[in-house]
């Protein structure tokens, strides 16, 4: 499923980021040794080169520059991530197997397969990082806990790797060469850590399985993630500099406290998203998106679907505790400690650990979502143990992978070039500021400078209302309503909302210094001839767009 998904790729270019990570790098183009991967960051500065990075990720930089010594060619780095992947959805299976039968299992890995919210992680080659990460982060977790078999109860869980200190290291190495290719599984210590809570508490009352729990392995995978972490803070902070302002993400600058109310906005989205995946769009998939502090209104209703799904996964760790404490079903405590290291692994995308800049990327939730499909197969399988007669129903699973695979394919084709990329990008997120000025830029350099225009004065009337939400424009109808970009640029004052000339003639000369000061000669020389003929003033929008 997951090849019939994305062999497409393997034909695509090179787009987004990739251009930054791979073609700009000095590291993967060969203009420098191998051993430089170790000493420059992901973008390819050397590390003393530069303030403030947030992306460190040599194996997998290490990755790219062997293939580009085979082929400059696109294609090889699409097939390999295509082959990763279909490797991480058999990893992603076989785990599934360990805690419900394999028909539960087999449907969890055809539904992680099908996932559109994956489609960023495979389809642009710079997500390799995320599927290199949680693969091995996945065969750490594997090496380090033991899953309770039919035949025992769930005390296993806390006998992790006892008396096989191979496995520890092992599991402790593979952990750390994840967080190389991305920090995106930086709190896997957690949910280690916390199989081996439940199953210590799961042993009261019997020493010698007490003494048997491997708590070596806790103080090692804890004491790698604390050593790397510190390591990393001091070459390379993890924490947003002061003066990084993203429009496209209010989160980043708020106090702890703010920040954490208004994440639970990003998941409840990032619940929309798994469940009713029609909007997404590259790198800043709710870049329009402003969270606000209201209790009510429209984005009250994501947040209290946050605040739910937060209390729902607190639950369900008070639940996993006292469920191993009373010694109760293995089926019932494995499923609630599922659903509890989804909620661990969320927990740094969710921006509750550290903020990011961006409010939500499709890239970042492949790690959480590995979780997720492992927590639905192990609740089925408890649900199945409770009630016998209860049966998946294969008819309806199926329909969800046949839509699902179809949104995915249809995201995947997306990707084939940056022109079909913004543009699609734009037309699911309106009010994204990142994919209006990134379409600009791909319109100029193709020499369609007219559309070029329209996209960055779009972005600077969203950019210019930042930090408000960025409301409705007359624009977003006529993008809709197909207008040709003459007629849009002929009404563009009306459309962007201007009634005032001042400000009108004030936005215009903002608008000629930023296409000046970028290069976009062609676009300057457009936003010329429009405000010399007296296009683009106070001309009243046509009924069949403010209609709308």
């Amino acid at each position: 499923m997951a090849c019939l998904v994305y062999v497409m790729c393997v034909a695509h270019g090179y787009t987004l980021d990739d251009t930054a990570a791979l073609l700009n790098n000095p590291v993967v183009v060969g203009e420098v040794g191998l051993k430089e991967v170790w000493l420059r960051e992901f973008w390819g500065r050397e590390l003393g080169e530069f303030d403030w990075s947030s992306s460190y990720r040599p194996l997998t930089s290490l990755s790219f520059a062997v293939e580009h010594r085979v082929t400059p060619a696109a294609w090889l780095h699409h097939l390999v991530n295509v082959l990763m992947f279909m490797g991480l959805c058999v990893q992603v299976t076989w785990i599934a197997g360990r805690y419900a039968s394999w028909r539960v299992a087999t449907w969890a890995g055809a539904l992680f397969a099908v996932a559109p919210v994956h489609v960023e992680s495979v389809a642009s080659i710079v997500g390799r990082a995320d599927m290199l990460s949680t693969m091995a982060g996945l065969g750490s977790f594997a090496l380090l806990v033991r899953p309770p078999s039919a035949h025992t109860t769930v005390r296993a869980l806390g006998r992790v790797a006892a008396g096989k200190p191979a496995r520890v290291l092992c599991g402790c190495l593979l952990y750390l060469a994840g967080m190389l290719c991305k920090e995106s599984i930086a709190l896997l210590p957690g949910v280690v850590i916390g199989w081996i809570l439940l199953g210590w508490l799961a042993s009261r009352g019997d020493p010698d399985a007490r003494r048997s729990l491997d708590w070596q392995t806790a103080t090692a995978i804890g004491g790698a993630g604390i050593m790397y972490l510190v390591v990393r803070q001091v070459f390379m902070p993890v924490e947003l500099p002061e003066s990084f302002i993203s429009a496209d993400n209010v989160l980043a600058g708020l106090p702890l406290g703010e920040r954490l109310w208004l994440s639970m906005t990003v998941l409840g989205r990032y619940a929309e998203l798994v469940v009713i995946p029609v909007r997404l769009c590259a790198d800043h998939t709710y870049g329009d998106v402003v969270p606000s502090g209201a209790l009510w209104g429209a984005q009250a209703g994501y947040q209290w679907l946050g605040v739910l799904l937060a209390g729902l996964g607190v639950s369900c760790m008070l639940g996993a505790l006292i469920s191993a404490k009373r010694g109760g079903a293995r089926e019932r405590t494995v499923a609630l400690g599922m659903v509890s290291s989804a909620m661990i692994s969320y927990a740094l995308a969710g921006q509750w650990v550290v903020p990011l800049s961006v409010i939500l990327a499709e890239r970042l939730m492949c790690w959480p979502s590995v979780w997720l499909a492992l927590a639905g197969a192990a609740t089925a399988q408890w649900a199945h143990v409770r009630a016998p007669r209860l049966r998946l129903r294969g008819s309806i699973l199926a329909v969800v992978v046949v839509i699902h695979g179809g949104l995915a394919m249809d995201r995947a084709w997306d990707w084939r070039d940056s022109m079909a990329l913004h543009g699609s990008s734009v037309a699911r997120c309106p009010a994204a500021i990142h994919n209006r000025i990134a379409l600009g830029a791909t319109q100029a350099q193709a020499g369609e400078h007219k559309e070029a225009l329209w996209n960055f004065a779009v972005a600077g009337v969203l950019r210019g209302r930042f930090p408000a939400p960025p409301g409705h424009l007359a624009a977003f109808d006529a993008e809709a309503a197909e207008l040709e970009v003459d007629q849009r640029l002929a009404l563009m004052r009306g459309l962007l909302g201007y009634t005032d000339e001042a400000a009108w003639r004030r936005f215009v000369g903002g608008m000629m210094q930023f296409l000046e000061g970028e290069g976009w000669v062609g676009a300057h020389r457009e936003l010329r001839r429009l405000m010399a003929s007296g296009e683009g003033g106070p001309v009243r929008p046509s009924r069949g767009v403010t209609g709308r």
